[in-house]
């Protein structure tokens, strides 16, 4: 069953492509925070880094304001490897916004392209 933010694909889709490592990132930041304090949380903190660092790699380039942000977010994951659990929720914040933000842009895009 496809999702309503995935669809079907036939061409590729950049966007559609950073949804899902949006996805994938949050994914991983709620397993560092369900393993805080409980057991080693490393791996999917190191997840988590290696998903904003690909984030920073396949960046648009009509979009460098991203850059800052992603070097803010990466400052975030340090902040969290170091100890600090509010800093996780600060970038969950931060990913789930950006997430919404590329599926309304995805969806405006999409809707002009059917005119």
């Amino acid at each position: 069953m496809k999702s309503a933010t995935y669809g079907n694909r036939k061409k590729k889709d950049p966007i559609l492509d950073l949804i899902k490592m949006h996805d994938l990132i949050l994914g991983f930041i709620e397993k560092a925070d369900q393993l805080w304090g409980v057991a080693d949380n490393r791996a999917p903190l190191l997840k988590v880094e290696k998903g904003v660092i690909r984030l920073s790699k396949n960046r648009f380039d009509e979009v460098p304001q991203l850059d800052p942000l992603y070097r803010y977010f990466r400052r975030l994951i340090l902040e969290a490897q170091a100890g600090n659990r509010s800093a996780l929720y600060e970038l969950k914040t931060y990913i789930l916004e950006l997430r919404e933000t590329w599926i309304q842009a995805r969806k405006l895009y999409n809707k002009k392209k059917a005119v």
